[in-house]
């Protein structure tokens, strides 16, 4: 399950190439489909690709990042039409598969990767409406970590009767200061959302940053990117991207590819070690700031220990200078 606008098929093409070459899935593959024309929708069916035609909820440009409305379209998701499939896994178009997504549908309740050192307060605007915000902190605890709606699994059971009434309310109510789609699930989940492996949402620009690895050299099952990283056509990642595109033509989900297998030992290991790193360089940080405001104390303490002993005995301090 995916979404695209007329902006966003390639990716979209993309995407449901990796699935089908990579991932072995046997299931249904949906596109939401957000003003795409006739010709583009066609595409997809003609490959076996549901596609669902989506009114927009919204019509505005979100935040201040100026993010399109059809993000929103991700709240169709939450109503009853999706009961006839037991799981639902979605996937933003910006990603690339690499190995089985099976794991994934066999998920109960709700599910989806924190983004490594992210808070949900960095999901909201702290100097647009004050008022608004202090509401939001006297509801929520905005420390507790954040997941990223662009990988989601979930059982159906979840869902119920007003579930995208629920959604709408939510967003509206802290529509100010909210960056969009990201914010309003985690409300909306809040303390019941269950934690994938970081191995199902590599980020390779911010995982470099925070851990040291190189991004070219990340590996994962689901790989997150970001335009930049894209705009390096020599890149390893934009050329995985571009091979998966040129076979996206031979998408047949009647006939599945075999999968490329991660095992749950390897899934684990990975994500712990990505956490490690990241932990590690970040308490290395820690002790070098602590270690520098130590060092700063000390010559100060050195300082005020030299004007005494130059105030008793000047000699003193004069030999003691000089040697």
């Amino acid at each position: 399950m995916s979404l695209a606008d007329q902006n966003y098929l390639d990716c979209a093409k993309q995407l449901f190439s990796g699935i089908y070459h990579n991932s072995g899935w046997d299931g249904d593959y949906m596109l939401l489909a957000h003003q795409v024309s006739k010709k583009d929708i066609d595409w997809f069916r003609s490959r076996g690709i549901l596609v669902k035609e989506c009114e927009p909820i919204y019509y505005h440009l979100v935040g201040k990042e100026k993010y399109p409305p059809l993000v929103f379209d991700v709240f169709y998701l939450f109503t009853e039409e999706f009961k006839k499939w037991e799981n639902i896994v979605f996937l933003d178009a910006d990603i690339i598969v690499r190995s089985s997504l099976k794991r994934l549908t066999k998920i109960k309740g709700f599910a989806s990767p924190h983004v490594i050192d992210d808070k949900l307060k960095y999901y909201f605007y702290n100097d647009i409406n004050k008022s608004q915000h202090n509401e939001l902190k006297s509801i929520y605890n905005l420390e507790k970590p954040a997941f990223n709606c662009g990988v989601m699994a979930f059982s159906t059971d979840i869902i119920k009767a007003n579930m995208l009434f629920e959604l709408k309310q939510l967003y509206e109510q802290f529509q100010q200061i909210s960056s969009g789609l990201d914010p309003t699930l985690n409300l909306y989940f809040y303390n019941n959302w269950k934690r994938l492996p970081i191995a199902y949402d590599v980020t390779p620009e911010k995982i470099e940053k925070l851990t040291g690895k190189n991004k070219d050299k990340i590996e994962g099952i689901i790989v997150h990117l970001k335009d930049s990283e894209l705009s390096y056509e020599d890149s390893n990642l934009s050329k995985e991207w571009h091979a998966n595109l040129d076979k996206a033509e031979l998408i047949n989900v009647s006939k599945p590819f075999p999968a490329k297998e991660w095992s749950r030992l390897k899934t684990n290991v990975f994500s712990f070690k990505i956490y490690f790193s990241f932990f590690f360089k970040k308490t290395l940080k820690q002790l070098y700031v602590v270690l520098k405001v130590f060092a700063e104390f000390l010559e100060c303490c050195v300082g005020k220990v030299g004007e005494l002993v130059k105030r008793i005995n000047k000699n003193l301090y004069n030999k003691l200078k000089n040697a």
